[in-house]
């Protein structure tokens, strides 16, 4: 399911939060963002966090806050992304 996430993620981040949809968009192709500078294909900080998450239930950590954001912290460092 995660491999599936990260798919998704990376075809969707060339339109995110994109004012104009100046692209075609035929699903045949990753898609550079206009400001971003991803590699097309890349997946985002989305996948990080869901993989921090998981991470979290699989470790059976509790599931407060506090392990939430250092998860999340550590899944940045490891993979630095731009969002």
């Amino acid at each position: 399911m995660l491999l599936e996430l990260a798919i998704g993620d990376a075809y969707g981040a060339g339109f995110e939060y994109a004012n104009e949809m100046i692209f075609v968009n035929d699903l045949s192709r990753y898609i550079k963002h206009p400001r971003h500078r991803l590699i097309p294909g890349s997946y985002t900080d989305d996948t990080q966090m869901s993989i921090a998450i998981a991470e979290t239930i699989v470790s059976q950590a509790p599931w407060a806050p506090e392990v939430l954001a250092e998860n999340f912290f550590n899944a940045f460092k490891r993979d630095p992304r731009e969002g």
